[in-house]
């Protein structure tokens, strides 16, 4: 649910007791902005992008006296500065014994009432219509409509199905077997989709990809400074790379196939190569260049 055109966790500021509940990087709970917002550098380092405050800073095991769970050590100046930011910020914070508390942050001084959400949801309605979503011309059609389907919400992910009232064992991620399978997790947070993402990344030589949700998946391309034919040829590897994700998190539940993040991603160029070369006017394309760079006839 979003409000104002922002999600839900926007309007409300944590108040954190024990921080079981509130989550370190994307809940809003010291200041006016989410610590992904504020540090986005550091939190590009973090292995668990859904960590909760109190696994940050309840042992206190670290050489800083916090727990890190980082890709590698912050080493650059901008995430050494972010990092020294960071801890300063937390280090003014205690936690306590009492359980986490939200505070309605769209009318702070006279606090939650449903006078003020109304208020928020009238004046968001006008903005309120369904996503924009960009096909693909050289993408097969079965890519566009699982892409476009993801982009509404409506792919059959376990947590999908169990609000369709479907019987289901269990609802986590059969990839990483911790969070619940939602379209978001399954493209953007699970470790096996980060992964293929940072390989990816690096294959297409584009900054790295941080997706809180599948609509900034489909947004990637938009981002990134290149020419017109580059962006098409992104937006469509995206679309392909989504497919591939779905593809095999759908072997590994129906046929107990596990596909690592090094095995999707060479389905990715595979299938990206031959499709490119077939649905698209650049046909002098050798698998070797295509390999090493995608948009290296351009």
């Amino acid at each position: 649910m979003k409000l104002n055109g922002k999600n839900i966790n926007r309007a409300v500021l944590g108040n954190v007791g024990n921080g079981e509940h509130i989550r370190f990087w994307l809940d809003k709970w010291v200041g006016d902005l989410p610590f992904v917002e504020r540090w986005p550098h550091l939190f590009a380092l973090e292995s668990v992008k859904n960590c909760r405050v109190v696994e940050r800073m309840g042992s206190r095991q670290g050489n800083d006296g916090y727990t890190w769970n980082w890709v590698r050590t912050p080493e650059s100046d901008v995430e050494i500065k972010e990092w020294q930011e960071c801890q300063e910020v937390i280090n003014m914070v205690r936690l306590s014994n009492k359980k986490d508390a939200w505070i309605w942050d769209i009318d702070r001084p006279k606090g939650f009432s449903m006078n003020s959400v109304k208020k928020a949801l009238i004046s968001d309605r006008e903005s309120c219509f369904l996503p924009k979503f960009e096909w693909s011309k050289w993408v097969p059609i079965k890519c566009n409509i699982m892409a476009w389907r993801g982009n509404l919400d409506i792919l059959a992910t376990k947590v999908n199905l169990k609000k369709s009232n479907v019987d289901i064992p269990s609802v986590l991620c059969p990839f990483c077997e911790e969070y619940e399978e939602t379209v978001d997790h399954l493209f953007s947070a699970c470790t096996v989709s980060i992964r293929v993402w940072a390989t990816f990344s690096v294959w297409c030589n584009i900054p790295q990809i941080f997706a809180f949700d599948f609509k900034d998946l489909m947004d990637i391309h938009n981002n990134i400074q290149s020419g017109k034919k580059t962006k098409k040829i992104i937006r469509g590897l995206i679309i392909i790379a989504c497919w591939c994700i779905w593809k095999g998190r759908n072997d590994l539940v129906f046929n107990q196939i596990r596909r690592s993040s090094q095995d999707i991603m060479i389905e990715i160029k595979s299938r990206g190569f031959w499709w490119f070369k077939s649905r698209s006017s650049c046909e002098n394309i050798s698998w070797k260049d295509w390999c090493k760079y995608p948009m290296y006839m351009l």
